[in-house]
């Protein structure tokens, strides 16, 4: 039988989500369980199952970025930056 990755589905379960992230299920669950993660919620009670819309999820990792891309103005400016404060230090040691 085909999973439902084969046949077009368009949701993950947790537990491939989990896979694809490298992370354990239950750190999966717990971004489900506050909100962090896009996600739709069958069922209810102590064991609700869970799907993530695969579009939602794709945005979920572009919101994860970090910070912006490498920026050689900027790196320029902070190495100047720092080799004026270690011509500082030096003086200040002598």
């Amino acid at each position: 039988m085909d999973s439902p990755i084969d046949v077009g589905c368009g949701f993950y379960t947790p537990k491939e989500v989990a896979t694809i992230l490298n992370l354990s299920l239950d750190m999966v669950y717990d971004l489900l369980r506050d909100g962090k993660m896009p996600a739709i919620r069958l069922g209810s009670g102590r064991r609700p199952t869970w799907r993530i819309p695969k579009d939602g999820f794709e945005i979920y990792l572009k919101s994860l970025r970090t910070g912006p891309g490498y920026d050689e103005a900027r790196r320029s400016e902070l190495k100047a930056k720092l080799k004026q404060l270690m011509g500082r230090h030096q003086e200040d040691r002598s």
